[in-house]
């Protein structure tokens, strides 16, 4: 039985992450105040720039702050994957800084990753919080 004083866990769009087979993970996840938005990647994959698919994901994230009830101005923590830093690092970081809050810097990692395909160059996953 769970306890009347415990925060309820609310999860979102469940997804495969482009794999067949069941659902493997929630697009976010809202728990005590924070939403959490599980890694996402960009949707053209025409676009072969750090930058161009940067910007897809801050547009996707933009939209799931939304839909968690938060916005740019509460993201606690980014962690951000990009395929290369050496290839990639000044474009993410255009991108990312004609998007972000300046007044309400989160903190953030970026690590050097193989994503889930190579045609990914960025991965971004976000923690915020929710009023």
């Amino acid at each position: 039985m769970a306890d009347a004083n415990e925060p309820s866990i609310s999860r979102h769009g469940a997804l495969t992450g482009g794999r067949p087979g069941p659902p493997r993970f929630s697009k976010h996840v809202i728990y005590n105040h924070t939403l959490y938005i599980a890694g996402q990647v960009p949707y053209d994959l025409t676009d072969k720039s750090y930058k161009g698919q940067t910007e897809q994901v801050l547009k996707l994230i933009d939209t799931i702050l939304e839909e968690g009830g938060s916005s740019k101005k509460k993201i606690l923590k980014v962690c951000s994957f990009l395929r290369s830093i050496d290839e990639g690092a000044d474009e993410y970081n255009a991108a990312w800084d004609a998007w972000c809050d300046r007044e309400n810097l989160p903190v953030r990692t970026t690590i050097e990753a193989k994503l889930m395909s190579p045609e990914f160059l960025v991965e971004i996953d976000i923690v915020a919080a929710v009023q």
